[in-house]
């Protein structure tokens, strides 16, 4: 039950922002002057349809809801209006939009916009906020009566709502667990239940072993739950080899898909897996025996791509039945490591500083400079068509606000000391995780700045070695799952809310 210390008082929240939409090189700046007016959101009108009562003339039966369109959320914010120049009336005459932030803290200082909200509060977040109404208060008087300090508002509307918390790492399937994790992948949508198990889209999560080889072998293995991590199961993958080394994983459409050093893809049904019922299948048409797969990116169910050895890039319409090489050694011969995309581009990066771009979602692909002379590019994340995020073996971070042509290097705590940045993930175009060695850092302002996990210091890290793969569910900002290693053993860490009111 909620208590006095658990409510919000509207003296404990202010107000953040920048010109611009946060991202790598922008980070949203203390407005001292505004406050935060009420947030309005709908989702939609509701509309019933009706069929004629068999019981009764005249009335008639509810068969059936139409829910409209989710309206956009809504957010006035109010300044004390300036003697000098307005910067509210500056920013509304750019009809450009801004991504806001509303700290709520206690105990910290409200100004400082790294540390002063996640102890005892949290953040409102309200993405790609356009200004769309600018108003003031009475800005004359005919009397001494009159004097007043007046206002001035913009109201914005938002294209997304919700709130960032602290989290707490956790353990997960410790008894589950005897190899190291290679990749985990939520695979999951919001369902309100018509169509099968109510989910908030969070709640299938699938964790991939790394194997172990030598004679006689062990199975891989998928670790998985339904329940966000409430109870967890295990099963093998059946159409692999024992002693089989696994790469990565993805979710691709209905299956979850599965690359192994075997030079060959395995998948299952998603739904069958968490019933127990699944058929693993094994693919190996297309692959090349000089192109070892790597990596998965899959943007839909008929289009999926494979970072692999000696250049190769492979392209999957369809996964039941086989791959196609895009790039086979031709651009570069150096091991692909990663790769990602975002609309028609994809990016993959490899050793020796390698980057293939496609802009035709793989029609062509080119090799432009990277941005860490002479290291392998382990990790990348492409947010735009204009941003990206790569990070290498030496544990250096790079970003590029203009497709590759330049590069940035971005500092964060315990950056370099020759440790890979293995993963890194975002939620959406402000919320991201990256595993740094044994560390798992977030960022909520588009890549600016990485704080490391947890941030409230009475939690801790659980024992890791290394972390190889974070899982985000892009319906919750505030959930990660990080795969890893302590020594021999694998390791399954949830980062979740401590709390929820």
């Amino acid at each position: 039950m909620p208590t006095a210390t658990d409510l919000a008082l509207t003296g404990q929240s202010r107000v953040f922002f920048a010109p611009n939409l946060a991202g790598p090189s922008t980070q949203p700046a203390y407005k001292g002057r505004a406050r935060s007016q009420g947030l309005t959101w709908s989702n939609g009108a509701l509309t019933p349809v009706r069929i004629p009562s068999a019981a009764r003339y005249d009335e008639f039966d509810l068969a059936t809801i139409i829910q409209g369109q989710q309206d956009l959320p809504q957010l006035p914010i109010m300044f004390r209006y300036p003697r000098t120049l307005s910067e509210l009336l500056s920013l509304f005459r750019t009809r450009c939009p801004i991504d806001l932030e509303i700290h709520w803290g206690k105990c910290e200082r409200p100004d400082d916009y790294l540390n002063g909200w996640f102890k005892d509060g949290k953040i409102i977040m309200i993405d790609s906020a356009f200004p769309l109404d600018y108003s003031t208060d009475d800005l004359g008087t005919f009397d001494g009566d009159g004097q007043a300090a007046p206002n001035e508002t913009v109201n914005f509307t938002g294209t997304d709502l919700y709130e960032l918390v602290a989290l707490q790492p956790a353990l997960q399937a410790g008894d589950e667990i005897t190899d190291p994790i290679i990749a985990v992948s939520v695979c999951d949508s919001i369902s309100c239940g018509s169509c099968g198990v109510p989910s908030d889209g969070c709640e299938k999560v699938f964790a991939l072993t790394s194997g172990v080889t030598g004679s006689p072998g062990l199975p891989l293995e998928i670790i998985f739950t339904a329940n966000k991590g409430l109870t967890y199961s295990q099963t093998n993958i059946t159409s692999a080899a024992l002693g089989a080394v696994g790469q990565d994983m993805a979710c691709v459409g209905s299956n979850l898909m599965v690359i192994t050093d075997g030079d060959e893809h395995h998948y299952a049904d998603l739904d069958d897996i968490i019933n127990g019922v699944e058929v693993w299948v094994l693919v190996n048409t297309g692959y090349v025996a000089a192109g070892t797969p790597n990596a998965i990116f899959s943007l839909s169910r008929d289009k999926t791509w494979i970072a692999a050895d000696a250049g190769y890039i492979y392209f999957s319409s369809d996964i039941t039945s086989s791959v196609t090489p895009q790039t086979a050694g031709d651009i570069t011969a150096e091991d692909l490591n990663d790769i990602h995309g975002n609309g028609s581009i994809i990016v993959a990066v490899g050793d020796n500083n390698t980057v293939l771009i496609s802009e035709s979602e793989g029609a062509a692909w080119s090799s432009i400079t990277g941005p860490s002379v002479g290291n392998a590019l382990t990790a990348v994340e492409v947010i735009s068509e204009l941003v990206w995020f790569v990070g290498d073996d030496q544990g250096d971070l790079f970003f590029t606000e203009n497709g590759g042509i330049s590069w940035t290097q971005l500092e964060f705590a315990g950056d370099g000391d020759a440790v890979a940045i293995a993963d890194i993930e975002f939620v959406n175009r402000r919320v991201g995780y990256m595993a740094h060695g044994t560390r798992i850092l977030r960022t909520w302002n588009g890549g600016h700045d990485w704080v490391l996990e947890p941030q409230n210091t009475t939690f801790t890290m659980p024992a890791n070695t290394v972390i190889n793969s974070i899982g985000v569910c892009k319906s919750e900002a505030n959930l990660y799952f990080a795969g890893g290693a302590n020594a021999a053993d694998g390791v399954l860490i949830k980062g979740a809310p401590t709390n929820v009111s």
